[in-house]
């Protein structure tokens, strides 16, 4: 049972441990080198790792570099267990500067995603399995609908 004011880990913290614990599984990591990656002690690293307490943000920023990882490429990867182990980059990576008060937004390394998606079809009919109908289907529909709106349209 936890002691003091925190209390068991839930939600984001309770995934974050779970995911330390994979990872130490995978890697066959023991509790005193990821202790040492964090640089805390064991029994604080064991107490979380187990859920009965919450990893900080500072114990998650030193996991991240552990795994060789920027902190919200992994947070993605925390959230959407399937894609822990993709080995390419989910997450966008942006550079953003101020000028007198303008702010400038530019993508400076684009995510990897496949070259391709079979698995599903995003749009009108939402989430669901991929065929050819269903792609003619939804270009076929977003076509009509584009010739509708540009009626007024000058280049």
């Amino acid at each position: 049972m936890p002691s003091g004011t925190q209390g068991e880990a839930s939600g984001l913290a309770a995934d974050f441990a779970a995911y330390v614990r994979k990872e130490m599984h995978d890697r066959k990591w023991s509790i005193a080198q990821v202790a040492a990656g964090i640089g805390m002690s064991k029994s604080y690293t064991d107490v979380r790792i187990n859920g009965e307490r919450g990893f900080t943000v500072r114990d998650f920023e030193a996991f991240a570099r552990m795994v060789d990882l920027e902190p919200e490429e992994l947070l993605v990867r925390v959230q959407l267990p399937a894609a822990a182990g993709y080995q390419g980059r989910l997450v966008p990576s942006y550079e953003v500067t101020t000028t007198k008060g303008d702010v400038l937004v530019r993508r400076i390394e684009d995510a990897d995603p496949p070259m391709r998606d079979d698995n599903i079809v995003r749009g009108k009919f939402g989430v669901r399995p991929s065929s050819e109908d269903a792609l003619r289907e939804v270009a076929a529909e977003s076509d009509v609908a584009h010739e509708e709106d540009t009626d007024d349209y000058t280049p």
